[in-house]
């Protein structure tokens, strides 16, 4: 009499939901915060301690289905949100990389490139 195989449990995709503050910012109480929600991923300028804030990024977020815990995407812009933003980012799509929970990404402002690091808010 043979046994039925027990099926592999299918793999949980990583969640990024929620907040993400850059962990590697030199300044205190500015940086980057970034919201996940669903497919979606909105990033803010925050100086003055979190008292002000500036729409940089409103694009897609793509999480593979397989489990991975290491992973790259290219989100879209939702331009329609950046387009008035004032410190907002003008390009169609940016290259994020998801790392032992790290998200991280390329910033450029007035030719000067800087790598964004951002940990899951506490």
């Amino acid at each position: 009499m043979s046994e039925t195989p027990t099926p592999a449990p299918k793999p949980t995709p990583v969640s990024l939901e929620g907040t993400w503050k850059q962990s590697n910012s030199k300044a205190d109480g500015s940086g980057m915060e970034a919201t996940v929600v669903g497919q979606t991923i909105t990033i803010d300028f925050v100086i003055d301690g979190g008292k002000t804030t500036a729409l940089y990024w409103v694009g897609t977020v793509v999480v593979p289905q397989d489990g991975s815990t290491s992973f790259t995407w290219t989100s879209e812009a939702d331009t329609a949100k950046l387009k008035n933003a004032l410190l907002g980012s003008q390009d169609a799509t940016k290259n994020f990389s998801y790392d032992k929970g790290v998200i991280s990404y390329e910033v450029t402002i007035q030719g000067q490139t800087a790598q964004v690091e951002m940990a899951r808010a506490e």
